[in-house]
């Protein structure tokens, strides 16, 4: 849970938005995690 609601905070105050290789790195997830994360934000 406390993955989503960072994963929103980081997306939602990205200016240009975020590319899920930054969005891992900032979350310290894997790729995949990452992309399916900002996938359903971008929803």
């Amino acid at each position: 849970m406390k993955v989503y609601l960072a994963a929103i905070a980081i997306y939602c105050n990205a200016v240009k938005g975020l590319s899920a290789l930054q969005l891992a790195r900032d979350l310290d997830v894997q790729n995949k995690t990452a992309f399916a994360l900002a996938h359903k934000i971008r929803e």
